[in-house]
């Protein structure tokens, strides 16, 4: 039982494609080193394995996969379809799910 936390998308995609995994999870957290202040989680399971790939906003845009950024005052925003287009584009027919918006406090 392992927890690996990936940091390059190249990484996460190469992985996925290797692994083949049914659900990819994603949420939507507070970060408040981005601007504006908004990141995004990917997760996925493989075995009892669990893999993280995180991602923050950087302007007008995620900094790593480029997924676009909305503004919205000083947290921004994300569309879920923005997400689930960017990843089923990038990782092929795979089921994507929804944690909903994590925060920090």
């Amino acid at each position: 039982m392992a927890l690996y936390r990936i940091m390059r998308w190249s990484e996460f995609r190469g992985l996925v494609r290797r692994f083949m995994p049914k659900i990819i999870f994603y949420a939507k957290e507070s970060n408040p080193l981005a601007k504006p202040k908004i990141g995004l989680k990917l997760i996925f399971y493989y075995g009892m394995d669990t893999y993280v790939f995180t991602d923050y906003a950087d302007g007008k845009a995620l900094h790593k996969t480029g997924i676009p950024v909305g503004a919205s005052g000083d947290e921004g925003r994300i569309d879920d379809e923005d997400i689930r287009r960017f990843l089923m584009e990038h990782l092929g027919d795979v089921k994507v799910v929804s944690l909903g918006f994590l925060s920090i406090d």
